[in-house]
Order: C-alpha cells, then structure tokens, then sequence
C-alpha cells in the first residue's frame, strides 16, 4: 500500500499542480476509500481507458521537469489494488484529478 500511495503521490506532483490532497475514511461500508486529489490539468479522455495498463502514458506535459517515467506506476497502483482485492479508479476535470482506491 505504501507503494501505491508513493506512486499516486509521485504522479501529483509531477503532472498536477497547486494543493495535493489524500483523504482516507472508515466506515464506507465494506470498503476503505483512500484518494489522491491534485490540481491542474485533466488528463486528456482518449487516455482513460488505458492509463492503468503497462507502459501506457498519457501525454502531460511533465510540469516538475522530472525525467520522463516508463509508464508502469498507474500499472503498479492497479496491480497492488487487485492484489488487495480492491480496485483504483480516476476522475479528471477542468478541476482536477482524483485517483480512488477501494481496498476490503
């Protein structure tokens, strides 16, 4: 789990901008929900569908002026959440984006 979240974290930082937020809540029924929030740009919707699997990049442009990653963290985040029997999911707006993982 801490590697998901340093990869959630770690993609807020370097695609989003402004305030970072990661709430997590008890009492969801029989589910946990854990979010990463950032500010900035939406990610495009073409690159919805595919931003969980391998090697998949949405084109973003790198705001921290961080060396280009390969592409797997959002892989990672989806394999640990299905590991967990849990699920990631993602919305992204002129607002925003939130990352939402649901963990048993």
């Amino acid at each position: 789990m801490a590697q998901l979240l340093t990869n959630l974290l770690a993609n807020a930082v370097r695609y989003g901008s402004g305030r970072i937020v990661v709430e997590a809540a008890a009492g969801h029924g029989e589910f946990i929900p854990i979010a990463v929030s950032n500010e900035g740009n939406p990610i495009p919707e073409n690159a919805l569908p595919t931003l969980f699997d391998p090697l998949s990049r949405a084109s973003l442009p790198n705001r921290s002026g961080l060396a280009a990653s390969m592409g797997l963290g959002l892989y990672i985040c989806r394999c640990i959440a299905i590991a967990h029997q849990g699920s990631i999911s993602v919305e992204s707006n002129e607002h925003g984006t939130r990352f939402t993982v649901r963990i048993p």
